[in-house]
């Protein structure tokens, strides 16, 4: 919209506010008196509180001078803008500037824990849709004056406003400008979630693992920015998203450091082994049965043929049909209210097991296979890594069926040179395994007390 100047006539200014906001329903314009002047109210009603409304009305009313007020706007696009989020403009007769009230709604839930960052021990509290507030709870649990916060606009048809957070002197300085410019050239993108924001930060970074760590919990974002870490928090956005991250980052939890040193250690290990249990485990299923059938102990060999020699399909499509069925019942869980997806995830995964491996269309040891694949998945809590461990299962099941252990390798190196070659914002994506920086491996493969580190840091 053009920056067209207010008219003298409310009439005039009153026409122009209606084809601004393509005469809808919602939109408020009240001609009234205000301190014996003839005024023109503006304001959208699904927007604006009433109540605040009122009170300044009549607070005006009262004998507060209208010339006192210091919010003005002197142009339509101005006060479409400030009607948009929820602010009442009062426009005067014979004046050509209108005068802005703070009457935006608020319905703001509470900080309560992200469903999918629950911690047995530690802080319970979460981002909300509140940019402001998600910037207290970062202060409030980091409280040190070298905490740096840069707020940005970005998006061409709606604005939304963009925190970026970090410590100054513990992240890199040459990254924080480029996402400043990055931020910059977003003017005139269209930007409606933080990841389409991240997403067009990152478009250089060729790969399908994930280039950003998504985290509700403001405990997890500042225990990133104090290893360097930047922060970017966009508003009626309840997340934060961190770069740069590495692979590893993606297999820690909070809980890690509430606990004993040796627990942390060890539930970070079974992570990492879920991780690669869960994306080779069908794979080795396949090819043992395919190829390498005499691997199996002997005591096991009339078990596993006598529950595969009945089945109409090759291991392959066994597995194949399995997990799509696993799939589908998650997917059902996920987009069902929560209890009857808890009872749908378990009463159908019961039944739907119990009846294929009746009708014969798969074996009890493919069911065993593909049920322990999918709790090994679910010991991840980053939601884009788990859908990629989906995603690559399938091309590694293909290499199992056409070449057995050969071509599992073979996925698993082509995998392996992949995440040494990437890098996120000029910071390798497999550190510190690749480049192998040993100091750095005790903090992120094991868990060590702060002070412990603090001392060998010395």
């Amino acid at each position: 919209m053009p920056y067209e100047e207010l008219k003298e006539t409310l009439a005039e200014n009153k026409q122009t506010l209606e084809k601004a906001f393509q005469y809808t329903n919602d939109l408020q314009l009240q001609i009234m008196t205000l301190q014996q002047k003839k005024a023109l109210v503006c304001s959208l009603e699904t927007m604006a509180d009433e109540q605040k409304m009122g009170q300044q009305l009549t607070a005006i009313e009262a004998g507060i001078s209208l010339s006192d007020m210091s919010e003005k706007v002197t142009t339509i696009q101005e006060i479409v803008e400030a009607i948009l989020i929820g602010n009442t403009v009062i426009l005067l007769e014979g004046k050509q500037e209108g005068i802005v009230l703070q009457t935006v709604q608020e319905h703001e839930r509470t900080p309560d824990e992200p469903e999918n960052e629950r911690v047995v021990q530690g802080a319970h509290n979460g981002f909300i849709e509140n940019l402001d507030i998600n910037v207290h709870l970062i202060r409030r649990c980091l409280q040190q004056e070298n905490l740096h916060v840069t707020y940005k606009s970005v998006g061409k048809q709606n604005e939304n406003n963009v925190a970026i957070v970090y410590l100054k002197g513990e992240a890199n300085e040459e990254t924080i400008q480029y996402i400043e410019d990055q931020l910059e050239g977003m003017q005139e993108k269209k930007v409606t979630v933080i990841g389409d924001l991240v997403n067009y930060l990152l478009r250089h970074v060729k790969t399908i693992f994930p280039k950003k760590l998504y985290t509700g919990r403001p405990d997890r974002t500042t225990a990133y920015l104090t290893e360097g870490k930047i922060a970017i928090l966009m508003d009626n956005n309840a997340i934060a998203c961190i770069v740069p991250i590495s692979f590893f980052a993606f297999f820690h939890s909070p809980d890690d450091f509430n606990g004993q040193v040796y627990d942390g250690i060890l539930f970070r290990f079974i992570r990492l082994a879920s991780f690669f249990g869960a994306l080779i485990f069908p794979a080795t299923y396949i090819a043992i049965i395919t190829f390498h059938f005499e691997i199996i102990p002997f005591e096991m060999v009339t078990l596993v043929k006598n529950s595969i020699e009945t089945v109409p399909f090759p291991p392959f499509f066994e597995a194949f049909i399995m997990i799509v069925t696993i799939e589908l019942i998650r997917e059902a869980g996920i987009r069902l209210p929560s209890p009857i997806g808890q009872t749908i995830g378990i009463v159908g995964g019961i039944i739907i097991g119990e009846a294929v491996v009746t009708a014969g269309l798969v074996s009890n040891v493919v069911v065993i296979v593909i049920a322990l694949t999918a709790i090994m998945s679910f010991t991840i809590s980053s939601y884009e890594m788990g859908n990629i461990l989906r995603i690559l299962s399938f091309p590694i099941m293909v290499a199992a069926s056409l070449f057995g252990f050969v071509g599992i390798v073979a996925s698993a190196l082509i995998i392996l040179f992949h995440l040494c070659k990437v890098k996120v914002l000029d910071t390798p994506y497999f550190y510190p395994l690749a480049p192998f920086d040993f100091a750095s491996i005790k903090r992120t493969l094991f868990r060590f007390h702060t002070e412990t580190m603090d001392v060998k840091k010395k």
